[in-house]
């Protein structure tokens, strides 16, 4: 029997190299593609130099591996032009202007080099530009490496001049993406070369104010950052129910049969403290709700007993957040109210609107729309605010209002995107447990077999499975690395 699974592994572990192999085929014959996404016209001039405004028009990206810890940075050969401001740091700081406004000009040939401490499988770059007319193209060559700079292999040679035309008499903001049509740039790779070229457009340099390099994981997940209601923890106080439910995801949500309607607001309420690291970013917040048709509070916990009716509960729809993150819902509050109202999202309407009676939808509760981009059949509700992280780890606080409504699970969506319901779930899911399965590998030799995982923030954990000994009747040993 231990023969038979052994042989069954083998030859699976066969018919994966055989599918890495014509992956890496059809890949070979891929050509990429760059985009330009501007530019932006004339965004110099105050208050239009900010780097809300800029990220407003194009966001930098969320998930960028080169802001990692794990990632160096180094100028290889020729000089970073300094007389505007510039430096290096600026290139990866997750900030598409910083604020000094500064721009990193290149001297011609000159080459910036990243190792980004563990492999990963590349799936887009985007490179962020900043300056007057012509220094916003792209023109330079990206190689990459997949034995930390020993030998390296060029990518593409990027060629995209600025479009605009006529030209613009002020500084202006620039955006072009390089991607593959397969998805992959680059398989296994742990550097990254870039060797600037002017602006191809007759100057001899180029305004870079950022660089992203995202890997195909960081990329599926770079939007979204979702996490169950039930996680979080209760702070001080009576915190929120966790009830079963297996149409839940993770199969639990929170409620409260508490009601809290009147001034002054928190008397009866209860809360839920979240806390999640957040790239920079604005986000719009979403909420997969249910509002059941008939609902009844706790009669002795109530500021409002003439509102306790059962009938028609999934009016009782208003919830409280925190206007900004880190703030106290209590103090900085911003209701949330009118989501499963009638007329809202009841199903109603032409094309009709989500329907949160008595089932489970995502909601923009910031943009009071649904997954759809539409918003209520009739009426308004009381939307949300949106949330601007600084990066880095960020608290989110929920705090009850009207009880008639059940929290599944929430996400921060960067502003502009429209995520799938699927997206949305698996961003959920994904946050409960962070690794997954990247590359496997058996050394010919020793017939050792090693089970790669990477995290979310592109760390890399080894499980290494040891043929055994003839001189032991163990089928293997499994010892563990990170």
């Amino acid at each position: 029997m231990k023969t038979t699974l052994v042989t069954k592994f083998r030859n699976r572990l066969l018919g994966l190299y055989a599918l890495v192999a014509i992956a890496t085929s059809i890949h070979a014959h891929a050509a990429p593609v760059v985009t330009e996404h501007g530019p932006y016209g004339e965004v110099g001039q105050a208050p239009n130099n900010t780097n809300a405004f800029v990220t407003g028009l194009h966001p930098v990206g969320i998930g960028d591996v080169l802001e990692l810890p794990s990632t160096t940075r180094s100028i290889v050969s020729g000089r970073l032009k300094t007389e505007w401001g510039g430096a290096e740091g600026v290139l990866n700081d997750g900030l598409a202007l910083n604020a000094g406004s500064a721009i990193n000009y290149f001297e011609n040939d000159s080459q910036l080099e990243f190792q980004l401490g563990a492999k990963i499988d590349m799936a887009q770059i985007d490179f962020f530009m900043y300056a007057d007319w012509k220094r916003t193209s792209a023109w330079l060559d990206v190689h990459t490496s997949t034995d930390g700079g020993a030998n390296w292999n060029l990518l593409h040679e990027v060629r995209q001049a600025e479009s605009n035309d006529p030209p613009s008499v002020d500084r202006q903001y620039n955006v072009h993406s390089l991607t593959d049509p397969t998805g992959i740039l680059a398989s296994g790779i742990n550097a990254i070369r870039f060797t600037f070229l002017g602006d191809g457009m007759g100057d001899d340099e180029s305004g870079y104010v950022e660089i992203d390099v995202y890997h195909v994981e960081a990329l599926e997940f770079a939007n979204i950052f979702g996490f169950e209601a039930e996680s979080g923890i209760t702070p001080d106080g009576v915190g929120y129910r966790v009830q079963n439910n297996p149409e839940a995801l993770g199969g639990q949500y929170i409620d409260t049969d508490r009601r809290d309607a009147k001034a002054p607001y928190g008397d009866q309420a209860v809360f839920r403290d979240y806390s999640l690291s957040l790239p920079v970013g604005t986000y719009d917040l979403w909420g997969r709700i249910y509002c059941p048709v008939f609902f009844s509070y706790d009669p002795e916990i109530s500021d409002d007993p003439d509102s306790n009716d059962a009938a028609f509960a999934y009016e009782n729809d208003s919830f409280f957040v925190a206007s900004t993150l880190g703030g106290d819902p209590a103090v900085d509050l911003d209701r949330g109210n009118g989501f499963a109202s009638t007329g809202r999202f009841d199903g109603s309407g032409n094309p009709p609107r989500a329907n949160v009676h008595d089932n489970w939808v995502w909601i923009n509760l910031t943009d009071g729309t649904d997954l759809n981009g539409l918003g209520p059949n009739s009426g308004t509700v009381d939307s949300v605010a949106s949330y601007t992280s600084d990066g880095g780890q960020v608290t989110f606080k929920l705090m009850s209002r009207e009880g008639g409504i059940r929290h599944d699970a929430f996400a921060f969506v960067a502003d502009g995107e429209l995520p799938t319901e699927e997206e949305l779930d698996e961003a959920v899911e994904s946050s409960k447990g962070t690794l997954r399965f990247t590359d496997i590998s058996v050394d010919p030799e020793t017939n050792e077999v090693s089970l790669t995982w990477a995290s979310r923030s592109g760390i890399s954990y080894c499980l290494l499975y040891t043929s055994p000994s003839p001189r032991d009747g163990l089928l293997s040993r499994m010892p563990s690395s990170a």
